[in-house]
């Protein structure tokens, strides 16, 4: 019993703590709203060749469809949807492009935390792991995107040991 009194002292005396973690969050967040309302132009990304044909046809469609009809969409393009969102993410360079894309696969693995699998399959079919398109987001020097990359694999690891492991 001394041990759990210990742990919950830990925990109470961390209050501070606790309250710096939820405002950093409620930050991360309100900044991936913002980034998400912002228009990127992806005609011209694909008029200088820094992504393809397929990734700019598949995100310009992506970005029409509405919420009520992502999950229609989602499962029906869902290896496409992976590909080009981790093409892109190894591709584009732009900082501001690489926080909409994160934001985007954000937004896809909070309305349905399931849809890790999408990408851990796609990855799985190509023999490589997820990880390898995250972890090289770390050195960018962008706080939001290691912020978001750091969120997006604890989820994806999260999820995917929860639906693995039973």
């Amino acid at each position: 019993m001394t041990d759990v009194s210990s742990r919950l002292e830990r925990v109470m005396s961390n209050e501070s703590d606790i309250k710096v973690a939820v405002a950093a969050t409620s930050l991360l967040h309100q900044k991936a709203n913002d980034i998400r309302q912002k228009c990127i132009s992806w005609r011209s990304y694909h008029s200088s060749q820094m992504i393809s044909d397929r990734d700019f046809k598949f995100i310009t469609l992506y970005e029409k469809v509405t919420a009520e009809n992502r999950a229609e969409f989602v499962q029906q393009h869902a290896m496409e949807m992976a590909e080009t969102f981790l093409t892109m993410l190894s591709t584009v360079s732009k900082d501001e492009t690489i926080q909409y894309i994160l934001c985007l696969i954000d937004e896809l693995f909070l309305e349905d935390r399931n849809r890790v699998e999408i990408f851990h399959t796609y990855c799985s079919k190509h023999k490589e792991t997820l990880w390898k398109n995250f972890f090289p987001l770390l050195l960018r020097n962008d706080e939001f995107i290691q912020n978001m990359r750091l969120l997006e694999c604890q989820k994806s690891t999260r999820i995917w040991r929860s639906n693995t492991l039973f």
